[in-house]
């Protein structure tokens, strides 16, 4: 039985709370990482995904089985996420925020590798950059990228291609950049 099975049978016989333990196990991670790609701060995607584990705690019972949980929950994730960055007070801290890290770690983020992946992957546009990180970071489908997005799945296989090419230019460009200045 697969932990999905096990999560709604354990839903239906009334245990909630270890019910929604193992949803968070299983998805808390991916839901999180889903979040900071849209709004590119650690404190927000907390806020953030803390919201959607709330908003899914009290729907659960919604979930009709049309799809898969995990699809489900990446619907309430996405939707979450994007009143959330609607709202007045993300925009206003988006506004204010300045690079609060100090000189050592910022220094330390630019000597590893992942931070230019990670660099390169958020300058994408949101419409590459998030189909992108569901399907490598997330390990969503095509299908399933498509339904949460409310995509057809030929443009979500578009998106996910542009995305690839985009970011292998960007990392060959930064590379030789970063060869040059060594």
């Amino acid at each position: 039985m697969n932990s999905d099975k096990i999560i709604l049978n354990l839903y239906k016989s009334g245990f909630l709370q270890k019910a929604m333990k193992y949803l968070m196990d299983d998805y808390g991670d991916m839901v999180y990482r889903f979040i900071l790609v849209m709004v590119k701060n650690e404190d927000d995607a907390r806020d953030v995904s803390q919201e959607v584990f709330i908003k899914i705690y009290k729907k659960l019972h919604l979930f009709q089985g049309n799809s898969e949980l995990k699809t489900w929950i990446f619907s309430v994730a996405k939707n979450t996420t994007y009143s959330y960055i609607q709202s007045r007070h993300y925009q206003l801290e988006k506004n204010d925020s300045v690079m609060m890290d100090s000189p050592a770690k910022t220094t330390e983020y630019f000597k590893d590798d992942t931070y230019l992946l990670r660099q390169n992957i958020s300058e994408l546009s949101d419409t590459l950059k998030i189909p992108l990180t569901m399907f490598y970071f997330m390990e969503c489908r095509y299908e399933e990228i498509a339904h949460i997005l409310d995509v057809p799945l030929n443009t979500i296989k578009a998106q996910i291609r542009r995305a690839k090419i985009q970011l292998l230019k960007k990392l060959k460009e930064n590379k030789i950049e970063r060869n040059s200045v060594s």
